[in-house]
């Protein structure tokens, strides 16, 4: 103890202490000028940041908006002619539907009458049997009809043979069925029964109603 305050040394009297003295503040001028213009810079880069990051989302989201719009005109206008083919479609197979039940109608009813009218009056038969007989130039060549026993019985009646030449027999076949007329000429056997008639001029209404009409584009 005594060795330490032995040592320690006391200040002489010319050393001394001297105190911090803060410099005088003079009025009117800011002494921050330079950290607010520091800040002002700041503010307004962040302010054009957010200026041209706005401007960047709008664009995107222009572009992405008419990205989007153009491919729901796209969706839609695609959606529209389905719609339209759909609608169309049925209404040509109804019009099929339509005509081959108007066909078909008609078909039944040409038989019913045709039948009726050669079971009536013979010679329809004839006016037939002639008009083959001249499209085929049959006149002169010796031909086979078979008909039905009842059909036969009644050409039998009117004499045929005077009538379409002597080289046309009438042949009773009693596997066909009335109306039936099949036509045996040797190098050809051709069926002119009521029903193939009909059933051929069907045909020919059918194909001709499927023939795009010549006036289309």
């Amino acid at each position: 103890m005594s060795s330490l305050a032995s040592t320690r040394s006391e200040p002489s009297p010319s050393e001394e202490i001297v105190p911090w003295v803060p410099p005088p503040l003079v009025s009117g001028v800011s002494y921050l000028d330079g950290d607010e213009s520091s800040a002002k810079e700041t503010a307004e880069e962040i302010e054009l940041r957010i200026e041209h990051a706005r401007k960047e989302g709008y664009q995107e989201g222009y572009l992405r908006g008419q990205k989007e719009c153009t491919e729901n005109v796209d969706a839609e206008r695609e959606s529209l002619s389905k719609l339209l083919k759909e609608f169309v479609h049925p209404l040509a197979v109804n019009n099929d539907a339509v005509l081959n039940e108007l066909v078909g109608l008609s078909r039944a009813v040409a038989k019913h009458i045709l039948k009726r009218e050669l079971h009536t009056d013979s010679s329809l038969y004839l006016e037939m049997i002639q008009k083959i007989c001249d499209q085929y130039a049959l006149k002169y060549a010796a031909v086979n009809i078979h008909m039905h026993p009842d059909d036969a019985i009644l050409i039998d009646n009117i004499g045929m043979e005077s009538s379409v030449g002597e080289r046309i027999k009438i042949q009773a076949d009693s596997t066909l069925k009335r109306s039936s007329c099949l036509v045996d000429a040797g190098s050809f056997f051709l069926d002119i029964s009521v029903d193939t008639l009909v059933e051929r001029v069907a045909k020919e209404m059918l194909e001709i109603s499927n023939e795009p009409a010549r006036n289309d584009p």
